[in-house]
């Protein structure tokens, strides 16, 4: 079965319409109705959560829930605006934020610091059959939002789970108003951590050469 279908906030979710448009076979996909995904985040040791913090909150009030550490992308800790995926369920951000849960996370103002353009497509576009899908994408979010580049926020996220060492970490407790707005206060005693400073030009990189090396390894 797929996760909650709605918010908690009752807000609508925006997306875009075109997300996974061109993957093939998308229709004949089907999801198990035998599966918990709600148990799954649960009794999982660590979560990244690169969306809506809907299921995530659903799964930190689980009984007996196994999840030790969070990493995710959303907030703004910079500027006064209100991220997207905090946004679209922004009682169960706060929910999740409110928690006993170790929290790692990177804000839209970091994220936004990284930039793949052309070259980088064109880089991608020749590695097999994933890279082409990958290419064309990407080219459709920029017909999309008429930009010539694009932010990998969610890759970011990983990123820094897989390679913290590239990241500069604040410590410190975020809280999410009921508008939506990610206040941190740095405290060296604080449950949760944001990413605070790092070199844009050496992320990209690492981004794109783990990406073309998944590429290699669905073409071999």
């Amino acid at each position: 079965m797929p996760g909650r279908s709605e918010p908690r906030s009752g807000r609508e979710v925006w997306w875009a319409g075109h997300e996974g448009a061109l993957l093939p076979d998308l229709e004949g996909e089907q999801v198990s109705e035998d599966v918990d995904p709600i148990g799954l985040l649960a009794g999982s040791s660590t979560v990244v959560a690169v969306g809506p913090l809907t299921n995530v909150a659903e799964a930190v009030d689980r009984p007996g829930r196994a999840i030790g550490a969070l990493y995710l992308m959303g907030g703004n800790f910079s500027q006064e605006k209100v991220e997207h995926n905090i946004k679209c369920d922004v009682d169960a951000a706060a929910a999740v934020f409110a928690s006993d849960l170790p929290i790692t996370a990177i804000g839209i103002e970091q994220t936004q610091r990284i930039r793949l353009g052309g070259a980088v497509v064109a880089q991608i576009e020749q590695a097999g059959a994933l890279g082409r899908l990958l290419a064309a994408e990407m080219r459709q979010f920029w017909k999309f939002s008429d930009q010539d580049s694009n932010v990998p926020h969610d890759p970011a996220a990983v990123l820094m789970l897989v390679e913290p060492d590239l990241f500069t970490f604040g410590a410190g407790l975020v809280e999410v108003d009921s508008d939506g707005f990610t206040r941190f206060t740095a405290a060296e005693s604080g449950p949760h951590r944001i990413v605070t400073d790092f070199d844009p030009a050496e992320v990209a990189r690492r981004i794109v050469a783990r990406i073309l090396a998944a590429c290699e390894k669905q073409s071999g």
